[in-house]
């Protein structure tokens, strides 16, 4: 209940700012819909603003183009004619399953449970869309930050505020010691949690030498750096044993005194300037930062069946 009065406080204000004639105060907020937006279901009601934004740092927040989620086919009316009263576009309107998120999660900090066991993780790549709406999203990122034991059904845990299991782990892509590896990649299916908002698709290509991109990460947060290579050979240890990346990017800071990632940055995504998905983060030294090509990525993700 909680959860919806927060929203219903937020939906109050965007209600009064958009009324053809204002009210001066909200003593019956049923009456107030009604006026705003014409008769509605209770059932509808709730579903539709439960969705409508989440609490950060003490702030309500809502998407820029203010999506509506619903959790069943139901609210579509209500959420529609929301929009057309507010003149939000009509594909601001999301209908999902009911099963599909019954809350809703920062992204960015995420790990396996026995990194969460540690208090340690990695940072989240993106969300994966799910196909139909009655699948869950999926989330992906590294196969040592989800799955470094590489078995299907274990845990992952957001580490935003404490751990918090939002999921487990469906695929990964093995780690060799005596062959070639070109990719550090797993994915997560999120079970009972969705994103806050609805995600931004983003293109992908492979950045140019000399290239400026940036990453956000879960430690270093926002930081920029240039890539110095694009076929880039390195070994990397994975507790106490070898592997070697093959073609990899190699990217550094272009921030004197500012490293471009660091401890927890794993799993990044890199972007280029115009906002393309450029590489995978999966590893560093004090100078260097190592990624997977993101064609590769998204090849792998689609031979699993996920775009």
């Amino acid at each position: 209940m909680d959860r919806y009065l927060r929203a219903e406080n937020y939906l109050e204000r965007i209600i009064l700012n958009n009324l053809s004639a204002p009210v001066n105060s909200i003593n019956n907020f049923d009456l107030t819909i009604r006026q705003a937006i014409g008769s509605y279901s209770s059932c509808d009601y709730e579903q539709a603003i439960a969705g409508f934004g989440f609490l950060d740092n003490g702030k309500f927040h809502i998407s820029l183009d203010k999506k509506i989620i619903c959790q069943n086919s139901a609210c579509i009316s209500w959420a529609q004619k929301l929009s057309r009263q507010f003149l939000i576009s009509e594909n601001s309107i999301l209908v999902t399953s009911a099963s599909r998120a019954s809350a809703c999660f920062r992204p960015f900090a995420v790990g396996h449970e026995n990194l969460a066991l540690r208090n340690g993780y990695g940072t989240m790549a993106g969300y994966i869309a799910p196909k139909n709406y009655s699948d869950p999203y999926r989330i992906f990122s590294n196969k040592h930050v989800l799955s470094p034991g590489g078995k299907p059904g274990d845990r992952v845990y957001s580490m935003e505020n404490g751990p918090v299991n939002i999921g487990e782990v469906e695929n990964s892509l093995p780690i060799y010691s005596d062959s070639p590896n070109y990719l550090d990649l797993a994915v997560a299916k999120l079970k009972g949690y969705g994103p806050c908002n609805t995600p931004v698709t983003v293109g992908y290509r492979l950045p140019n030498k000399s290239e400026i991109v940036t990453k956000f990460g879960a430690t270093t947060k926002s930081t920029t750096g240039e890539v110095v290579s694009t076929k880039y050979n390195v070994p990397i240890d994975y507790n106490g044993e070898s592997a070697y990346f093959k073609n990899q990017i190699m990217i550094i800071s272009n921030v004197t005194g500012k490293k471009f990632s660091d401890k927890g940055d794993s799993g990044s995504m890199i972007k280029t300037a115009d906002g393309q998905f450029a590489g995978l983060l999966f590893a560093d030294n004090d100078q260097q930062t190592f990624a997977n090509k993101s064609p590769l990525v998204i090849d792998q993700l689609i031979k699993w069946g996920y775009l």
